[in-house]
C-alpha cells in the first residue's frame, strides 16, 4: 500500500482485487520504466485483450494505457482515510470561525483564504510515508492561472465538469473569477471556490505551467499568461516549443526557453525561473515525527523529490514538531493533523509529557515571553484510535478532547466517529481501529502561553482535575522526571537473573513484586502531588493531599477487577488506606522539597484525610461494584482508618494525641450514612465527601477554613467517584467486558 516501497514488516500482503474505479499504483513496466510508480485509475476492463484501461493522474487530456493486471497495485481505500478524516473534521468547523482565523497575510496571499497550502502531519513514520495525501488538494488554496473543474453548481448544472482558469479572487466577495476552455462569455464567471476543484499536472513540460519573476508568480496557460494578482492577464503568440511572444503597454516582448527548461530569457533582460517541484504544488505535505526512516537527515527538513501524487508535495523532518518549529525549514501550516498521538492511552500513558512541547508549538510557543506566535497552525485535527467503531469512547476518544481542553486549547469540532476508522492488520504497531475519531482544535486567540513548565504541570492539573463521565477512566500517567530509581534498581535486578540463569526465589520474587506495585504507586502520588503544586498553586498540605489519594486509588484500580471472597471485602480498603498513609508521609514536606514544607497540623490534616477519605470510598466502592450491600461493618472501616494512621506515624508524621481514634469515627459515620442501595448521583456524592474531608481537617486541629477546604477539592477531585455513585456499577461492568474483549491496542512488529 505505500507510495513509495512498503517496508518489510508490510511487504508480504496480499494483492488486492482490481474493479473499476481503484486508484492504483504503476509497476514492472520495462518499455515505459519512466512510469512505474504513478498513479492511476480503472476505467474499465477491456475484455478481448484482458487488460485494464487506466487513466493517469495529472496528465492534460486523454492519457489513458492498457494495461495487464500484473502492472497494477491497488492502492487501499484506508490509504486516503488520514487525509479524509481531517478533512472531515475541519468541514464541521464553523465556516466564520475558520474564515477569521485565516486572515493572516501568509494565506490571503494565496488567493481563496480559506484554502490549504501547507499541512503539518504530527508523530508520522514510515507509516504515514506511505499514505495517500491527494484528498488534500480538493481544499486546496487556488493561484491565479490554476487550472480548475467545476463541481456542485445547482443554478447552472450544465457547467458542472467543465475545465477552466481561475483568474481572480476577489476578497470582498469571496469569489473567484474563472474563464472557462470552451465559453465564449468574455466577462468570465464568478464562482465559490467550493464550487471548483483544482486539475493538478504531474509534470509541466515546455513554457507551460508557474514562473517566478523576482518571488511574484505568474502561470502560462495555453495561449495566455496571468499575473501574480490575477489583474494582468495578457494573450500570447507561440512561435515554438520552446518560444512565444506578447505585447505589453504595447511593446512586444519575446520569450525563450533555457537551461533545460527551468529559465525564460525575455527579450528586454528579464528573467523568469521554474520555481522549485515543491513550489509547484497545489499542496504540501510535510510529516514530522522522530520515528521517521534514518535515511532523512535528523533536524532537517527535507523534500522527497517527485511525489507519485500529482499536485501533492511531501516533505520529511525526522524529529520532534517543537524542534521543526523553531527550524528554519519551517513553514506556517493552515492545517496541522495529530496522527493517532495518543495522548493519554488507556489513562496511564506518558504521552502527555512526550506531546506537550508539540503541543505548546501547536499553540505558537516559538515566541520567548510567552506570547503566542502568529505562525502558529489555523486549525488542528486529532485523529484517534478507539478499540471499537460504535458506543462509548473507550480510548483516544475520552482522553484526547480532555488533554486539549486541559492545556487551554479551544475545540471547535468535538469529537466525532469518522466514517473511515477501520482495522489496518498491515499496521506494524496498533491493533485498534485507526482513524476511527477526529476533533478539530485551536489556540484562542490573544491567549497567553506562559513558561514551558507551568504550561505542562498546569495541563497535567487540569486534566487529572476532570471527572471522566465513564468510571475507572482516570487520566494518571506518572511522570518520567519523577521516576523513583527503586524501579530502575528492580528491573536490573531480574534482568541480571534472567541472563544469569539464575533460579527465583519464590518469598523473594513476591517481595520485589509487592514493593514494585508500591513504588509505582509512589511515582503516581509524586506526579499528581507535584502536578498540584506547581500546575495548581496547591500548598504543601493540599499537594500531598492529592498525591496521597491518588496513589491509593491507583493502586486499588489495579486489584478490584474481581469480587473478593466473602470475609475478605475489607482488604481493597485495607491496602489502599495503607498507601495513602504512606504516600502522605513521603510528601509530608511537599513534592520534592525535603524541608520546609507543611507545617505540622497541615501534615497531620493531609494524612489523615487521605486516609480516611480512600477507606470509606473503598468500602462504597466495593459494595456498589459486586452488589454487597452490609458486607463490609461500618466499624471495620473505622478501624482500617486507625490502623493506616498507624502506619503513617510509624513514618514519622506527627498527629495529636486521640486523632486516630477521632478520625476513625467520623470514617464509621460517613460510610454508614453513604452505604447502600440508594447511591447519591456523583456531584451529591462529592458534596458529602468535600463536608466529610473538611471535618476531618477540623479534629485535626486545622483552623484555617481557606486550607481545609483546599485539603477538601484535594481529595475529592482524586476520587473516582463515577464507581460509588448512582449507575456506577452498571456502567463499570458494561464497560469492563466491552475492554476485556477489545483486540490489543499495541502490537509488536513483525
Amino acid at each position: 500500500p505505500l507510495l513509495r516501497g512498503p517496508p518489510a514488516s508490510l511487504a508480504t500482503m496480499a494483492p488486492l482485487a482490481l474493479r473499476v474505479g481503484d486508484r492504483v499504483r504503476l509497476r514492472g513496466l520495462a518499455a515505459r520504466p519512466e512510469l512505474n510508480g504513478r498513479l492511476g485509475q480503472v476505467l474499465r476492463l477491456v475484455k478481448e485483450s484482458g487488460r485494464y484501461k487506466v487513466a493517469l493522474e495529472g496528465e492534460v487530456g486523454d492519457a489513458s494505457l492498457s494495461l495487464k493486471d500484473d502492472n497494477l497495485e491497488v492502492l487501499p481505500t484506508y490509504g486516503e482515510a488520514l487525509a479524509r478524516s481531517a478533512l472531515d473534521a475541519r468541514l464541521r468547523v464553523p465556516g466564520p470561525v475558520l474564515d477569521a482565523s485565516s486572515s493572516s497575510p501568509s494565506s490571503s496571499s494565496r488567493g481563496s483564504p480559506s484554502g490549504l497550502r501547507t499541512v503539518h502531519i504530527l508523530g508520522a513514520t514510515t507509516w504515514e510515508l506511505g499514505l495517500q495525501y491527494a484528498a488534500f488538494r480538493e481544499d486546496a488554496a487556488l493561484r491565479p492561472g490554476d487550472a480548475v473543474v467545476l463541481s456542485g453548481l445547482s443554478a447552472r448544472p450544465e457547467l458542472n465538469g467543465a475545465r477552466g482558469v481561475a483568474v481572480r479572487w476577489f476578497p470582498e466577495k469571496g469569489r473567484w473569477k474563472v474563464e472557462l476552455e470552451s465559453h465564449t462569455c468574455e466577462a468570465g464567471f464568478v464562482l465559490k471556490p467550493e464550487n471548483m476543484q483544482p486539475l493538478p499536472v504531474y509534470r509541466y513540460e515546455g513554457f507551460e505551467g508557474p514562473w517566478l519573476q523576482d518571488g511574484d508568480w505568474h502561470c502560462v496557460r495555453g495561449c495566455k499568461v496571468y499575473g501574480p494578482d490575477g489583474e494582468m492577464v495578457e494573450d500570447i503568440e507561440v512561435l515554438g516549443a520552446d518560444a512565444f511572444a506578447m505585447t505589453l503597454e504595447g511593446q512586444r516582448l519575446e520569450a525563450r526557453l533555457e537551461a533545460e527548461g527551468q529559465r525564460l530569457l525575455w527579450s528586454d533582460g528579464d528573467i523568469w525561473v521554474r520555481p522549485p517541484l515543491h513550489e509547484q504544488a497545489l499542496v504540501q505535505v510535510v510529516l514530522v515525527g522522530p520515528e521517521l526512516p534514518d535515511e532523512y537527515p535528523e533536524g532537517e527538513l527535507r523534500f522527497l523529490g517527485a511525489w507519485p501524487e500529482p499536485g501533492v508535495a511531501v516533505a520529511c523532518f525526522r524529529g520532534r514538531y517543537e524542534a521543526f518549529a523553531s527550524s528554519p525549514g519551517f513553514v506556517r501550516a493552515e492545517l496541522a493533523v495529530l496522527a493517532h498521538p495518543g495522548l493519554c492511552l488507556g489513562g496511564v500513558s506518558p504521552g502527555l509529557f512526550e506531546w506537550a512541547p508539540a503541543l505548546r508549538a501547536l499553540a505558537g510557543g516559538g515566541l520567548s515571553g510567552g506570547e503566542a506566535d502568529p505562525r502558529a497552525p489555523e486549525l488542528c485535527v486529532c485523529l484517534g484510535a478507539e478499540p471499537y467503531a460504535e458506543g462509548e469512547w473507550l480510548g483516544d476518544g475520552l482522553y484526547d478532547p480532555q488533554v486539549l481542553r486541559a492545556f487551554g486549547f479551544e475545540i471547535l469540532a468535538p469529537v466525532a466517529r469518522s466514517s473511515l476508522g477501520c482495522r489496518a492488520p498491515e499496521h506494524p504497531t496498533c491493533g485498534w481501529h485507526l482513524w476511527a475519531s477526529s476533533l478539530a482544535f485551536r489556540w484562542p486567540p490573544g491567549a497567553q502561553l506562559g513558561s514551558e513548565e507551568d504550561w505542562l504541570w498546569r495541563g497535567y492539573f487540569n486534566a487529572r482535575r476532570t471527572r471522566a463521565e465513564l468510571p475507572r477512566f482516570r487520566f494518571r500517567p506518572a511522570a518520567p522526571e519523577h521516576r523513583p530509581p527503586a524501579l530502575a534498581e528492580l528491573e536490573a535486578r531480574r534482568a541480571a537473573r534472567e541472563a544469569g540463569g539464575d533460579e527465583e526465589d519464590a518469598a523473594a520474587a513476591a517481595e520485589e513484586q509487592e514493593l514494585a506495585c508500591v513504588t509505582a504507586m509512589e511515582w503516581v502520588g509524586i506526579t499528581v502531588a507535584t502536578a498540584w503544586s506547581r500546575g495548581g498553586g496547591a500548598t504543601p498540605a493540599a499537594a500531598a493531599a492529592a498525591g496521597a489519594t491518588a496513589a491509593a486509588e491507583e493502586f486499588a484500580d489495579r486489584t478490584r477487577s474481581r469480587p473478593l471472597p466473602p470475609g475478605q471485602e475489607h482488604v481493597v480498603a485495607a491496602g489502599a488506606s495503607e498507601v495513602a498513609a504512606r504516600v502522605a508521609a513521603l510528601l509530608r514536606n511537599g513534592p520534592g522539597t525535603p524541608t520546609g514544607g507543611a507545617p505540622a497540623t497541615a501534615t497531620a490534616a493531609a494524612a489523615a484525610a487521605a486516609v480516611a477519605a480512600v477507606a470509606v470510598f473503598e468500602a462504597l466502592a466495593q459494595e456498589a461494584l459486586w452488589n454487597r450491600s452490609g458486607s463490609l461493618d461500618p466499624d471495620m472501616v473505622g478501624h482500617l482508618v486507625n490502623g493506616a494512621l498507624k502506619c503513617a506515624e510509624k513514618a514519622n508524621v506527627q498527629l495529636s494525641p486521640g486523632l486516630a481514634s477521632a478520625v476513625g469515627g467520623r470514617a464509621t459515620e460517613a460510610y454508614e450514612r453513604l452505604r447502600g442501595p440508594s447511591r447519591p448521583p456523583v456531584g451529591c456524592l462529592g458534596e458529602e465527601f468535600q463536608r466529610f474531608v473538611e471535618g476531618v481537617c477540623d479534629s485535626a486541629g486545622v483552623g484555617d477554613a481557606g486550607l481545609r477546604k483546599a485539603i477538601g477539592e484535594a481529595v475529592v477531585a482524586n476520587l473516582d467517584l463515577a464507581i460509588p455513585a448512582l449507575g456506577g456499577r452498571e456502567a463499570a461492568l458494561r464497560l469492563s467486558l466491552k475492554m476485556h474483549d477489545a483486540p490489543p491496542c499495541r502490537k509488536v512488529a513483525s
